[in-house]
């Protein structure tokens, strides 16, 4: 029997993070299913080109990460 436990949290990461911090702050309630999860790959994607854009900019190394 193997002991090792593998927990997997949500955000995992900060591009995850901000992506709901943003969606939390939308009017989502009009939204179906299929709808918010199109909005949510929609803003997930946005935000990781903006890290990376700017993440590649001396004065924002805070925003390099690991995607």
């Amino acid at each position: 029997m193997k002991d090792d436990v593998t927990l997997n949290s949500f955000p995992s990461n900060r591009v995850e993070a901000l992506t709901m911090l943003y969606l939390q702050q939308q009017d989502l309630k009009d939204l179906s299913p299929e709808e918010l999860t199109k909005k949510y790959f929609e803003v997930y994607k946005e935000v990781r080109q903006s890290i990376l854009k700017k993440g590649s900019r001396d004065e924002d190394r805070y925003l390099q990460i690991n995607l």
